[in-house]
């Protein structure tokens, strides 16, 4: 997690599903690995099982901000700026079209 970008030494996700199958509990299991970070695994766990949300939200459709969205993904994420440029161009596209893609079109036809 961010918490612990590096990991924990020696212990890779086969490793970890071995030791919770095997421990059962996070309290058991962190007995048995080398947690030294600030972060308590608890607050993690926690973190994860009970996410802060809001209700306070609008949703609009508009057009997108391609200034921002390069910033953001290329300048901040190393993205490609020529992909994203591409895609920026097909949300454009879809835009004037007035149509928005559906969870359906992320999905392959047989």
């Amino acid at each position: 997690t961010d918490y612990n970008p590096d990991g924990i030494k020696g212990i890779g996700p086969k490793k970890a599903l071995e030791l919770v199958k095997k421990y059962k509990t996070l309290e058991v299991v962190i007995r048995h690995v080398n947690w030294n970070f600030d972060v308590d695994a608890k607050d993690i766990y926690n973190f994860f099982l009970n996410p802060p949300v809001t209700e306070d939200y609008t949703l609009s459709w508009e057009e997108p901000d391609e200034e921002g969205l390069i910033k953001f993904m290329v300048d901040e994420h190393d993205f490609s700026e020529e992909r994203v440029k591409k895609a920026l161009n097909k949300l454009k596209q879809r835009f004037r079209e007035g149509r928005q893609a559906t969870l359906a079109s992320w999905f392959k036809k047989p």
